[in-house]
């Protein structure tokens, strides 16, 4: 049994590689396009330009949009691409978007592999086919679910990550152990985050990794059970959205306030609802929530879960661990306003 492996199915495989072994994958994929990180070009891939059809891409939420898709795709004509080409994708979770975007709507779909190089986009942005790209200010507006076929995670990159983004991207881990996975829990409880080493970091990643595969391959279109891993994320992109604050505090803030609703709708008690605050107290994660309500309703009003009820919304539960539950917009403004008086 290869240890490396994290998932493989008869259409994707995702596993472990070294630096090296990136190396020789892209040398030996002779048809290729890479949209890459411009942080991880300079620390990486300097050499990357003279070689492959490369396209840079910095990694901020001002470059998820429409302008950007069609610069790439602008390129990828004038490099003469054709239906043979793989998108490579090197980056986290902004490049992962962008790439996916690209390799699902070029002459309607190319090859795609992608190579995370954050926490959060090993363990959740770049798993699952999702991707999307923010229009008129509005996270994720525009979007396809897009599988690639390969996906190396090397944790070696988050090396050079600053301790902010190795907690940010433990968020995401929080959130799907809160929703699914009893054993992530477990691991993340017991662990001193600020100093967590290489072993029990590729322990979490390819735990997050096969929890969220085993809730991708049932419910692949985000239909019906899929549907969890959106918790903590209807206030997560409205924040995103108003504040610019990056993804991974803002699903932190996220978690906080829908596990608030999850106690006053009596699904948890008192006892789950502090661990859980304590929990993100202790990684730096419990952020000021001193927002404002109105601005955020505002974007809530744009998410991909509301109905004419208001938000179908995903709260947890000590007995079922999730359930969903029809919240409107002006409970949304109580439960906010309250949350601030409770902090």
């Amino acid at each position: 049994m290869n240890d490396n492996i994290i998932y493989n199915d008869e259409s994707m495989i995702i596993e472990f590689v070294d630096y090296q072994q990136i190396l020789s994958y892209l040398e030996s994929e002779k048809n290729i396009f890479i949209i890459l990180d411009s942080n991880v070009e300079q620390l990486y891939f300097k050499d990357l330009l003279g070689t492959f059809n490369t396209h840079v891409v910095n990694s901020h939420e001002s470059e998820k949009t429409l302008k950007s898709y069609r610069q790439i795709i602008d390129k990828l004509i004038l490099c003469g691409t054709d239906t043979d080409t793989r998108i490579i994708s090197i980056g986290g979770g902004i490049v992962s978007d962008i790439a996916g975007y690209v390799a699902a709507t070029y002459k309607r779909g190319l090859k795609l592999t992608l190579i995370p190089t954050t926490l959060l986009a090993m363990c959740d942005a770049a798993i699952g086919g999702k991707n999307g790209l923010n229009h008129n200010h509005i996270k994720n507006l525009v979007g396809t679910v897009y599988f690639p076929d390969r996906i190396f995670i090397n944790p070696s990159f988050i090396n050079s990550l600053s301790d902010t983004q190795i907690v940010e991207g433990i968020a995401e881990v929080f959130k799907i152990s809160l929703v699914y996975n009893d054993k992530l829990r477990e691991i993340l409880s017991g662990t001193d985050i600020s100093s967590i080493d290489f072993d029990k970091l590729r322990v979490i990643i390819k735990e997050s990794i096969q929890a969220k595969m085993k809730i991708v391959v049932e419910d692949p279109n985000d239909k019906g059970l899929r549907r969890i891993l959106n918790f903590g994320h209807t206030f997560a992109h409205a924040i995103e959205s108003v504040y610019g604050l990056s993804h991974g505090k803002a699903v932190a803030f996220g978690i906080k306030i829908a596990s608030f609703i999850s106690m006053r709708y009596e699904l948890i008690d008192n006892v789950s609802y502090d661990e859980i605050i304590n929990f993100l107290r202790e990684n730096n994660l419990d952020i000021c929530d001193n927002f404002n309500a109105d601005r955020l309703i505002e974007f809530i009003k744009h998410d991909k879960k509301k109905s004419k009820y208001g938000i179908k919304e995903i709260l947890l539960s000590d007995v079922t661990k999730y359930k969903f539950v029809n919240i409107e917009f002006d409970d949304y403004r109580k439960y906010l306003n309250d949350l601030h008086k409770h902090s």
